[in-house]
């Protein structure tokens, strides 16, 4: 198979993305564009990939069969739209979108162009670790889900950059939105879409005016609860870790991933209240961009599936719930999901 042409914008994350795929056999980076010239410049070189002046040129280049956008997310939908009407499939970063009517005019335009469009949060691709879940869950009997609780930290000591990390309407509930939207994903994949919100949210050590830890709690449909904890102020030695803790009535279930390791751990009870324990391991962290299935559906000319569609909407109605919280935080009232 041909790989498929990329063009990355934007190189604050982007940059990250080129190296990645400099190994990759199914997608070929072939340019770069930024607004910083400079720094467009610096990384063109350091790869030996052509630049480009600006998007503009990137949608008219018919060399050009894709995009990586990593953007800041309030100008990302209407980039989304003109590469769609410019035949472009796109390749973005989480937070897909900051609400649902930004989010339904992205994918309106993609429905309309035929074209891919992939988020590394929702993830397109099943994951191994929640198909273990539900097989433990049935071959187990372990009976009703009963909660949620993520967690996820790093250690940074950030200070304002004038970008939109600094911004809280941009960036609400800030860690969720950096870090725990994977798990709140995870989390609506497993138990549907949240009813019901309500955030904590501290600044312990950072200089931004945005905080740095961060608590939601979420109703679900059939008494399910749940919460993520994410913080930028813990180093433990394992940065980006992510933990999630399914909780049956008769059984738990770990995941968590360190160091390019996941794991899934189950501890439980059966019959005669004899104890269940069961692991598994997989390589890879289980939000890695699907490049391979990106460029064979591009290849192979299907469009963006309407269920990952769905689930890209539902995203984006959990970052306008993050606004909502944000837009209250010296309330203590919940805010209704989007």
């Amino acid at each position: 198979m041909t790989p498929v042409r990329m063009v990355i914008i934007g190189l604050n994350f982007g940059e990250q993305i080129v190296g990645e795929l400099q190994a990759n056999s199914t997608i070929a980076v072939v340019g770069v564009c930024d607004l910083d010239e400079a720094k467009a410049s610096e990384v063109g070189h350091q790869y030996g990939l052509r630049r480009y002046r600006d998007v503009s040129e990137v949608f008219g280049d018919p060399a050009v069969e894709a995009v990586g956008l990593f953007v800041s997310p309030d100008v990302r939908p209407a980039l989304i739209g003109r590469a769609a009407a410019a035949g472009k499939h796109v390749v973005t970063t989480k937070p897909f979108a900051h609400d649902g009517a930004a989010a339904d005019l992205s994918l309106d335009a993609v429905r309309r162009a035929g074209t891919v469009l992939v988020a590394n949060s929702p993830r397109l691709l099943p994951g191994a670790d929640l198909d273990q879940v539900w097989t433990w869950r049935q071959r187990h009997d372990l009976g009703r889900l009963i909660a949620l609780e993520g967690r996820c930290w790093a250690s940074y000591d950030e200070v304002p950059d004038g970008t939109w990390y600094d911004d809280p309407d941009l960036c609400p509930v800030a860690p969720v939105t950096r870090l725990g939207i994977y798990l709140l994903s995870d989390m609506v994949d497993l138990a549907g879409p949240p009813v019901r919100a309500t955030a904590v949210q501290s600044r312990v050590r950072t200089r931004r005016p945005t905080s740095d830890t961060a608590l939601i709690s979420l109703e679900f449909g059939d008494g399910v609860l749940g919460s993520v904890l994410c913080s930028f102020c813990v180093d433990d030695g394992h940065p980006y870790a992510n933990e999630l803790d399914v909780v049956f009535e008769r059984g738990r279930v770990r995941l968590a991933t360190r160091e390019g390791v996941l794991t899934a751990r189950l501890d439980a009870v059966g019959p005669g209240s004899t104890r269940i324990t069961e692991e598994s391991s997989w390589t890879g962290g289980p939000y890695d961009y699907p490049w391979a299935e990106v460029a064979r559906m591009v290849r192979a000319g299907e469009p963006t599936p309407p269920q990952y569609a769905r689930r890209l909407r539902e995203s984006a109605a959990l970052v306008e719930t993050l606004r909502t919280l944000e837009r209250g935080a010296r309330s203590s009232e919940p805010a209704p999901i989007a």
